[in-house]
C-alpha cells in the first residue's frame, strides 16, 4: 500500500498487530509490503492521522491481481485530526509465476584458474503476487561437476570447485528455477551461460599457447625484454637472441661486445698506471679487448686531445704501450685507435696527471719524491722536508700543591718548544678534573690522606712530555680518639 500525506504519521496493522509506523514532516510518500504465506483470512488496517485540522491525503491500497481500493478525503476537518480506515478480504489465489530480473541471466565469463569459493552473481526474481518475498532458487540442470551452488533463499550463485575447460565444460549453461510460495506454487525456469576462459597467462582455442606477455611451459609472466634482443621463455625469463646481448632484460652487451649496438670493436679494459707526472714520460700500458681484428693495424693513444704513437706489447698481445705526453695537472680521458686515428674507442677510461716535485727535489736524507710531492721522514716536514718538527718541552711549573677540602685549583702551563698541533691529555688523576686548553682545572677538591697524583701527557706526532702534580688536600675537620676512665659495665649505662 502507499500513503501520500502532509505532516502526519501512518501505521499498518495486520490482525490487530502494529507492524509499521511512519512519521512524515512534509508531504511525502510512505509505502510498505506485507506478505501473507498462508491461505487463512486476515484483517489489514491502514491508518493515517494528522496533527492539523485541515488535511490532504490519499491512500492507495493495491494487491496485484486480487484487490484494489482507493480512499480520498481532501480537506476533512474532524477533531484534532483525521483517521481513515478500511478493511478487506484478500483473495489468496496464486495467479502469476515469478519473473527473473533481467540482469540475473546475463552471460558472463570466468577464468579457468578462478579462486573458489567465490560468489559470482546474485540471482533475483520477482513475484507479481507477493513481490520479492518467499521465492526459492535452485539449479535444475547444466551444473557439470557440481562446480556451482546456489543459496535457495538469497539467490547467491557461488563457485565451489575448480573450473575445467576439458570436454564440454568450456561453457556452462545452467538452468535455474525460481519458485514462489503460493498454493499451488508456481515456478519459472531461466538459462544462464558462463564461459570458461583460459587461465592467466594462457591463450588459444585449447589454451595451449601463452598469452602476450607470458612465456615458457607454465606461461609465466615475462620480465621486460628489450625489443629485438630477446624473447620471453621458460619461467618468464628473457632469453637473448644472440651472444651479443646479456643481462636479465638483454639490455647489456655480452662478453667481448661493446657500444650502443653491442659490436666486436676495440675497447679499453684497463690503464696501468692510471696516473703519472705532469711533465710526461710515464710508460703507460693499456689493456684493449678485440685487438687484431683488422689487418695492418696502426695504434695510437690519445690523452685528452694529445695523440701519441703506441706499440703492441710483445708479451701480451692485447696490451698497447705508449708514453704519456706533457700535460697540466688533472684527470683526462684516455682512448686508443687501431686505424691510425680514423676512429677511437669510447671506453670512458681516464688518466690522472700529478704535479712534479719541487725544483731541487727533496732532501734525500729527510724524505723522498712521490707523485709530485715530497714525502718526509720524521721529524721533518714542509714542501722540501726542510722544517724539523720539535718534540714538546714544558716550561717549569709548580709540582706540589696544598689546599683545603672543597677548594679549587687552576694551574696553567706553557711550552718551551713543540711544533703544533700539540695535545694535552690527563692520563691519571681525580675523575672531575679537566684540561681547558693548556690549563689544568679542579673545581672542588676532595680530601684524602695521601696526595692526589695527576699525570698529564703533552704530545705531538714526534714525541711527548709528561707533567706530574702532587696535590695535598686537607680535611676540613680533625678527629681525635680519647680514652675514657670508666669501668666496663655488663649492660649499657648512661652518664
Amino acid at each position: 500500500f502507499r500513503v501520500f500525506a502532509e505532516r502526519g504519521y501512518s501505521r499498518l496493522w495486520v490482525d490487530n498487530h502494529l507492524l509499521i509506523t511512519y512519521i512524515s514532516s512534509a508531504f511525502s510518500n510512505f509505502h510498505a509490503w506485507v506478505y501473507l504465506s498462508d491461505t487463512s483470512s486476515h484483517s489489514i488496517r491502514v491508518e493515517f492521522k494528522g496533527d492539523r485540522y485541515d488535511k490532504t491525503f490519499q491512500v492507495f491500497w493495491t494487491i496485484p491481481g486480487s484487490f484494489e481500493m482507493t480512499l480520498g478525503a481532501p480537506y476533512i476537518y474532524h477533531g484534532e485530526g483525521l483517521c481513515a480506515c478500511s478493511s478487506c478480504v484478500v483473495d489468496q489465489s496464486n495467479t502469476f509465476s515469478p519473473l527473473f530480473n533481467g540482469g540475473s541471466l546475463t552471460k558472463f565469463s570466468l577464468r579457468e584458474d578462478h579462486r573458489y569459493p567465490y560468489r559470482v552473481r546474485r540471482i533475483t526474481a520477482w513475484d507479481p503476487d507477493a513481490g520479492p518475498f518467499g521465492i526459492m532458487y535452485r539449479i535444475v540442470d547444466g551444473n557439470v561437476g557440481n562446480v556451482f551452488e546456489i543459496n535457495n533463499v538469497t539467490g547467491d550463485l557461488t563457485l565451489v570447485r575448480p573450473l575445467s575447460r576439458e570436454g564440454l565444460t568450456k561453457e556452462y549453461t545452467l538452468t535455474l528455477s525460481a519458485t514462489d510460495a503460493g498454493d499451488p506454487p508456481l515456478q519459472t525456469n531461466g538459462s544462464l551461460t558462463i564461459t570458461v576462459t583460459c587461465a592467466l597467462g594462457f591463450d588459444g582455442e585449447d589454451c595451449d599457447t601463452c598469452a602476450n606477455g607470458y612465456g615458457g611451459s607454465t606461461c609465466a609472466r615475462c620480465v621486460y625484454c628489450r625489443s629485438g634482443r630477446g624473447t620471453c621463455g621458460e619461467g618468464g625469463l628473457c632469453y637473448c637472441n644472440s651472444e651479443r646481448y646479456s643481462g636479465p632484460d638483454c639490455n647489456s652487451c655480452g662478453t667481448g661486445y661493446y657500444g650502443n649496438n653491442c659490436e666486436r670493436i676495440p675497447y679499453v679494459l684497463d690503464v696501468r698506471p692510471a696516473l703519472g707526472l705532469d711533465e710526461g714520460g710515464t710508460l703507460v700500458r693499456v689493456d684493449v679487448d678485440n685487438l687484431g681484428l683488422e689487418d695492418n693495424e696502426v695504434y695510437k693513444c690519445r690523452f685528452d686531445s694529445e695523440i701519441v704513437s703506441a706499440t703492441l706489447d710483445i708479451i701480451r698481445n692485447q696490451t698497447l704501450v705508449c708514453i704519456s705526453p706533457r700535460h697540466e695537472v688533472g684527470e683526462v680521458s684516455l682512448e686508443v685507435s687501431v686505424n691510425d686515428g680514423s676512429t677511437w674507442t669510447s671506453s670512458g677510461r681516464s688518466y690522472t696527471y700529478t704535479p712534479t716535485c719541487p725544483v731541487g727535489g727533496c732532501n734525500a736524507s729527510k724524505g723522498y719524491c712521490s707523485l709530485g710531492t715530497c714525502v718526509c721522514f720524521l721529524p721533518w716536514s714542509g714542501p722540501r722536508c726542510e722544517t724539523e718538527i720539535l718534540i714538546p718541552i714544558v716550561n717549569e711549573y709548580t709540582t706540589n700543591y696544598t689546599i683545603f677540602e672543597g677548594d679549587n685549583i687552576t694551574s696553567p702551563f706553557s711550552l718551551q718548544q713543540g711544533t703544533e698541533p700539540v695535545s694535552w691529555t690527563i692520563e691519571e688523576g681525580p675523575s672531575d678534573c679537566y684540561m681547558n686548553g693548556t690549563t689544568f682545572i679542579w673545581d672542588a677538591a676532595t680530601a684524602q690522606k695521601p696526595p692526589h697524583v695527576v699525570q698529564i701527557r703533552v704530545s705531538n706526532e714526534v714525541g711527548s712530555a709528561v707533567i706530574l702534580l702532587f696535590i695535598h688536600v686537607k680535611f676540613s675537620y680533625d678527629a681525635f680518639l680519647n680514652e675514657l676512665e670508666y669501668p666496663i659495665y655488663p649492660t649499657p649505662a648512661f652518664f
